[in-house]
C-alpha cells in the first residue's frame, strides 16, 4: 500500500467519482486520493484550501440613524480585518429597516461588528453570521495530460468539471 506524509496507511474506501462544478457537502472527497483510469487533464482542490472568508449572512446589531436607502455601501470592520464588502439597505425616517449584502469582501471573521458607512448616517451596525469557507474554482490547479493508470500526487477535497477532460476517476482513502 502506497501512503503520504502525514497519511495513514491507505486505502480502505475507494468509490468512482465524476467531476463536478458544485464546490460543496456532496462533491467532498474528504482528503482522497485520485486515480485515473482514462488520460487527460484534471483539475483539483487540493486538501485543505479554503475559502477567501467572505461574508454570506449578516444581522443587524443597531438600525442607526440620519440613514437613507442606498446600494452599494461600504463598512468598516470593528476588528479591522476584512475589506470590499458593500451592503444595500433600506430606511425610513433615516432608522435602517433591512440590510442585505451586495458584494460579500474577504477575509471577515464570524461575529465581526461591521459599521455601515454613509453621509450623514451614524450608528448602523450589522453582526457577521456566516462567512464562505469552502475554497472556489480559482483555487484549483489543472495536472495537465494527465497518463490512464496514474495515482495524482496530492490529496484532493473536490474535483473540478470545468478543465477536466480524464474520466474514470476513482477516490480513495
Amino acid at each position: 500500500m502506497a501512503s503520504y506524509i502525514n497519511e495513514p496507511f491507505f486505502a480502505t474506501e475507494a468509490k468512482s467519482i465524476s467531476a463536478s462544478n458544485s464546490i460543496d457537502s456532496s462533491t467532498f472527497l474528504d482528503a482522497s486520493a485520485i486515480y485515473v483510469g482514462a488520460a487527460g487533464d484534471l483539475k483539483v482542490i487540493m486538501r485543505g484550501i479554503v475559502g477567501d472568508r467572505g461574508v454570506t449572512g449578516i444581522s443587524i446589531i443597531s438600525n442607526g440613524s440620519g440613514y437613507v436607502t442606498a446600494t452599494g455601501l461600504a463598512v468598516t470592520s470593528a476588528s479591522g480585518v476584512g475589506s470590499d464588502m458593500t451592503v444595500n439597505i433600506v430606511a425610513t425616517a433615516g432608522v435602517i429597516d433591512s440590510v442585505a449584502i451586495n458584494a460579500a469582501g474577504s477575509a471577515y471573521e464570524l461575529a465581526d461588528t461591521l459599521t455601515i458607512v454613509q453621509a450623514g448616517g451614524s450608528g448602523g451596525t450589522v453582526q457577521v453570521g456566516s462567512i464562505q469557507s469552502l475554497p472556489t474554482a480559482s483555487q484549483a490547479i489543472v495536472f495537465a495530460a494527465v497518463p490512464a493508470g496514474t495515482m495524482l500526487p496530492v490529496i484532493v477535497d473536490y474535483v473540478i468539471a470545468t478543465g477536466t477532460v480524464a474520466s474514470a476517476l476513482i477516490a480513495y482513502k
